[in-house]
């Protein structure tokens, strides 16, 4: 997770994770420039246990995502930064290396 390498077209994953969200960022890193491949090693027991669990909460953000009007978000009762903190928002251009 974490890499942005675009040449990849095969990512072999030989840990599962039950977050519907996690699994799509590994499988995200193939596939950018070309068709590619997600394998996925799954022992039986525990393992494929939890890999059900993340097709089926998939399944579950794919259905909710497909009813956006379903979607709740929620509302921030607090602040987020500590009491005091000046509070200043900037507009800033970001640039790649070698882009400028």
């Amino acid at each position: 997770e974490g890499l942005d390498i675009g040449e990849v077209d095969l990512i072999v994953c030989y840990d599962v994770s039950s977050s519907a969200i996690r699994q799509t960022q590994r499988f995200g890193r193939t596939g950018r420039k070309s068709a590619g491949r997600v394998v996925m090693l799954v022992t039986r027991g525990v393992e494929e246990d939890v890999y059900d669990r993340s097709i089926q909460n998939a399944g579950v953000m794919r259905r909710a995502l497909a009813h956006a009007s379903a979607v709740q978000f929620a509302v921030a009762r607090t602040a987020m930064l500590p009491a005091g903190l000046p509070v200043r928002c900037e507009q800033r251009e970001l640039h790649a290396p070698g882009d400028e």
